[in-house]
């Protein structure tokens, strides 16, 4: 029988209890020592250790021909011999770490799509190896101090602040399961003492809006992916000509797109607002609708709309890659003599999310401007998958799909006006 299944009991067991129990029972007086209980009914005593990381159980002697005491002490002097730990890098641990979470499915549960395991994991080591100095990363784990961590991470938590909280958090979890597999003997990354080596929050910039673009340089923009060709501006065109979210577009699949009813319907649970009680399911034009049949099913072994075009083994794009890939698309237009594609607020480069709901909100609710049909901004706010209780929205219990047809007609007409 395993120990690790034996009722354990508190305090020092005794021989009468020794001799008459016939489960695994904790023998007390030294951690981790245990009396055993084969299957046939014969009794060993056994020692957990952790070997590398290992849980191992030795075996101390037989009961009754070793007494407690004498396993107490056997186990006691087993105990003093320190197995030698194995020496790691700060990036050996890091991947160990990483490495048991895709085995206890730790980074499945939190992949949104749940296409693969590695998404995160594979974020995460990119995320480390890109920003911390490489003779850190080759440091050993069990010298790397509170020190060193907070000059890796003070410039990044300036200059991408949401970025320096993410490797923060991880490497907190990484050094704390270290300690948890008998890997190292402290955490140098634990929050709160570290958090006071980082810079004042209020040293911290505070990120602003999503950059969008003013619905007038919409049309050029998309004239600008269409003419680029670049598999990439697919995923950001459907975001921009459904409204969705950049991470609805990049994990939309072919059953979710109906192309006989001219829908996009994204399960509830997928959607930023999980509390109502029906899909989101937004119309798509009948132009979009020619554009996906145009790109066809481009991997027939991925469901998704837009898989990878390198195969890589998480199957979809990254959001980065599109904002890397709209940057360099402002850098040409500007370096042929344009003005790029840049928020006028902030002049930064435009994100998908940006475009696909603050240029498309401005849009549909300026008629007069923009030369189109008055639009009800419940319809509006519709097209969002917003539901606010103050105009009724508490009250929704199927999406208006048809009522919101006309309004992402007229966007994807507008849209695609160049």
């Amino acid at each position: 029988m395993d120990p690790r299944m034996a009722n354990r009991k508190t305090g020092i067991l005794t021989e009468k209890e020794a001799k008459t129990t016939k489960r695994s029972v904790a023998v007390g007086g030294v951690r981790g020592l245990m009396l055993r209980v084969s299957s046939s009914g014969g009794k060993s005593f056994v020692l957990r250790r952790r070997v590398d990381g290992v849980e191992r159980w030795l075996t101390v002697g037989r009961y009754p021909e070793m007494s407690l005491s004498q396993a107490r002490q056997a186990a006691a002097q087993m105990k003093d011999i320190e197995e030698p730990k194995k020496i790691l890098t700060f990036i050996e641990l890091f991947d160990l770490y990483l490495n048991d979470g895709i085995k206890t499915g730790k980074w499945q549960r939190e992949f949104q799509r749940n296409f693969t395991s590695c998404r995160q994991e594979v974020r995460a080591r990119n995320r480390l190896v890109k920003y911390f100095p490489q003779s850190l990363l080759n440091s050993r784990a069990d010298e790397v101090t509170k020190q060193q961590l907070a000059k890796a991470l003070s410039p990044i938590y300036l200059d991408k602040p949401k970025t320096a909280r993410g490797i923060q958090t991880d490497i907190n979890l990484a050094f704390r399961w270290g300690i948890s597999m008998d890997l190292i003997d402290k955490n140098p990354a634990e929050y709160y003492i570290l958090s006071r080596l980082l810079p004042n929050k209020r040293a911290i910039p505070v990120p602003g809006h999503i950059p969008f673009l003013t619905p007038t340089e919409v049309p050029r923009l998309v004239a600008a992916l269409i003419k680029n060709g670049s598999f990439l501006a697919r995923p950001i065109m459907f975001a921009i000509l459904t409204g969705s979210r950049t991470s609805n577009a990049l994990f939309a699949t072919w059953d979710q797109v109906d192309l006989d009813k001219l829908t996009f319907t994204v399960p509830r649970e997928k959607m930023k607002i999980k509390t109502a009680s029906f899909d989101a399911v937004t119309p798509i034009s009948r132009r979009l609708a020619d554009l996906l049949t145009e790109w066809g099913r481009v991997n027939p072994d991925s469901e998704l709309l837009f898989p990878s075009p390198n195969k890589t083994k998480c199957g979809q794009i990254y959001e980065q890659k599109l904002y890397r890939y709209l940057d360099n698309l402002d850098a040409a237009d500007v370096a042929a003599g344009g003005i790029g594609f840049k928020d006028p607020i902030s002049g930064r480069v435009c994100r998908p999310h940006g475009i696909a709901r603050a240029s498309f909100t401005t849009w549909a609710k300026a008629p007069a401007k923009y030369s189109h049909s008055i639009f009800d901004d419940d319809m509006i706010e519709a097209c969002l998958d917003h539901f606010n209780p103050k105009y009724g929205g508490a009250y929704f219990r199927e999406i208006p799909v048809e009522d919101m047809r006309p309004i992402m007609d007229e966007w994807a007409d507008f849209c695609l006006s160049q």
